[in-house]
């Protein structure tokens, strides 16, 4: 009966009102009800957070690191759990952690690259948004090997054999194009426009591009030219997506 009016009372909370619990100093109250929490992404999350409210109060809990790296390793989904290890391995950078950041960081970027590489480019869209946050956490060294790991993939995303080479193409076009989006966010124009270049040359060097290739290529490409900041070059890019429509 106790046990269930325990989990009865924990149901109202939400991660807001945890991250409170410790920030009035009852972070054992918190850490208690998020250790009841089932869904090890919102618990490592949860965790992660009171971590930081105690860190900002320069009470610092590498204990909750440890904690939320075991929950980590236990998602399921490869994409949550890459995102998970990315921010405990940028936790433990910020906390001068260094061992431990580089070795969770590595095993981030492992998990990463364990994502299934077809046409829905999630390998590279999840290193590159790696990069990202590895990029506004001053982490840039890292964040440039998250970017290379990111590029590498959105080249050989990888086909399957009923697919025409051509949808494979596409698909490495369209990744690319997210990775220089995402490169450009993180303040990284020179390496945006590099492979921003490199979609490019793909789509127009294919024989046949206006048959085969589709009107998603083109809308990647010119809000990848916008984002990095060639107006110009985006409107031509939509202008002849407007184009390919009527036809």
């Amino acid at each position: 009966m106790a046990r269930q009016v325990l989990h009865s009372s924990i149901s109202v909370y939400s991660t807001e009102d945890l991250l409170l619990l410790a920030d009035l100093g009852r972070e054992g109250e918190a850490i208690g009800s998020i250790r009841l929490i089932s869904d090890p992404i919102e618990k490592c999350r949860s965790l992660l957070g009171v971590y930081d409210v105690l860190r900002d109060k320069d009470r610092s809990n590498r204990g909750l690191l440890d904690e939320a790296l075991e929950i980590a390793r236990n998602i399921i989904n490869l994409e949550a759990k890459a995102a998970a290890l990315g921010e405990l391995s940028i936790r433990c950078y910020k906390d001068s952690w260094e061992e431990r950041a580089q070795s969770i960081f590595e095993e981030t970027l492992e998990t990463a690259k364990s994502i299934p590489n077809y046409l829905e480019g999630n390998r590279p869209r999840s290193l590159a948004a790696l990069g990202v946050r590895l990029t506004k956490a001053g982490l840039n060294a890292q964040a440039k090997k998250a970017f290379s790991e990111a590029r590498q993939a959105a080249l050989n995303v990888e086909g399957v054999e009923y697919y025409m080479d051509y949808i494979t193409l596409e698909a490495s076009i369209i990744s690319i194009a997210e990775v220089a989006i995402l490169l450009a966010k993180a303040e990284r124009p020179e390496d945006a426009k590099r492979d921003l270049q490199t979609a490019e040359a793909m789509f127009y060097g294919y024989e046949g591009y206006q048959e085969h290739l589709s009107s998603k290529c083109l809308l990647r490409l010119g809000l990848a030219s916008e984002v990095i900041g060639d107006k110009v070059k985006a409107k031509l890019d939509f202008i002849h997506l407007m184009s390919e429509q009527r036809q």
